[in-house]
């Protein structure tokens, strides 16, 4: 045995104890936090925008993120607060679903609980994420659908029995179609790591494909609702109606900030900067206390981790951070780190499970 998920017995203890409190202590733990320091009203970034486009059940600029928007609507008929603190805790409450998710995919690898906490409220209570998950941002709406992916797709590689593997298969590519409907660029970048599980048993998959691309559509279904709710012109709409699947193609695709999203000016030496900038960044999400034992966890992954997830949550880093560089045309200036800082979340969550790894590697956990 090289580390906790290579064993089968570990796994099987793990689910075989409630889990149930520790799930309720990450959620308090994280959403507690994340509500005391919500804003009372409207702050910077796209706050103002989303929180608009909830109040009226409209959707937002483009892509549209249209199952976040959805989701703002139903937050502000809650009566607690302002609008803008309901939207607010709207979005605190998902992020906290997504470290409750992250825990437990450290559970499903084996790791002891101390670890699983380390993890998910390293996470949680890191720089960036905490700013996102404070405001109204879609940004922990695509981290929570890559940790309910994720915990599907370890479920689906431990199922024997066929029916069940073709139900948490069909649940995944579910919720994948949910988070394509939230921010399909950020998560389409993070999927690497979904292939590669995949590839494991790529057969059954394909057996069960005319099921899961149906399911895939379905979670696309707030696009659809998008496109209706534009006919009726809300007060609030980042565009006219959306008449066809072509001018919907060209909303969903930002074909409209095509040249905001592309400096002229931009060459090798702003992607070079735009590294500097996401390493530094890294280096100071989980303080000064977190990096050695985030360096520890790194190295000693291959050696805790099965290979396949191993190499996926790499995929998933370099991805979620260097290709996106690639693929940006921003110069490198003030404006634009704000706006890519935010970006790498997944490079971020991956990060923290290195984090965990390292804790467990030091404190010598069985």
């Amino acid at each position: 045995m090289n580390g906790p998920a290579h064993g089968a017995t570990g796994a099987a203890d793990t689910r075989s104890r409630p889990e149930a409190v520790h799930y309720l202590a990450v959620a308090a733990l994280t959403f507690g936090a994340y509500a005391w320091c919500a804003p009372r009203g409207v702050v910077l970034e796209d706050d103002g925008l989303f929180i608009l486009a909830a109040y009226y059940n409209s959707f937002a600029h483009p892509p549209g993120y249209p199952l976040y928007s959805l989701l703002g609507h139903l937050a502000t008929l809650a009566p607690i607060g302002s609008v803008a603190l309901r939207v607010h805790l709207l979005t605190g409450l998902i992020g906290a679903g997504a470290c409750v998710l992250l825990w437990a995919v450290m559970r499903r690898l084996g790791f002891a609980r101390p670890v699983a906490y380390v993890t998910s409220l390293g996470y949680g209570w890191s720089m960036t994420y905490w700013s996102q998950a404070i405001i109204a941002e879609v940004y922990t709406l695509n981290v929570f659908f890559f940790c309910l992916v994720w915990l599907l797709m370890l479920r689906y590689r431990e199922a024997v029995d066929e029916r069940r593997a073709l139900a948490i298969l069909c649940a995944a590519a579910f919720a994948y179609g949910l988070g394509l409907s939230n921010h399909w660029p950020l998560l389409i970048l993070a999927s690497p790591l979904f292939a590669v599980l995949a590839a494991e048993k790529w057969r059954r998959i394909l057996r069960g494909m005319p099921l899961l691309l149906p399911c895939v559509l379905a979670g696309l279904l707030p696009y659809a609702w998008m496109m209706w709710r534009s006919q009726q012109l809300p007060p609030v709409s980042f565009s006219g109606p959306i008449a066809d699947l072509h001018a919907l193609w060209q909303y969903v695709s930002r074909h409209e900030y095509a040249q905001a999203d592309t400096s002229v000016t931009a060459g090798w030496r702003d992607k070079f900067m735009f590294c500097g900038f996401f390493l530094r960044e890294a280096s100071l999400q989980f303080g000064l206390t977190g990096m050695p034992f985030l360096v520890i966890g790194l190295v000693a992954q291959r050696r805790l981790l099965p290979w396949r997830i191993s190499v996926g949550l790499l995929l998933a880093f370099f991805c979620s951070s260097f290709l996106l560089i690639l693929m940006l045309g921003f110069d490198y200036e003030p404006m634009h780190e704000s706006i890519f800082s935010v970006y790498p979340l997944v490079a971020y969550l991956a990060a923290a499970v290195w984090l965990g790894l390292g804790v467990h590697a030091a404190a010598g956990f069985v």
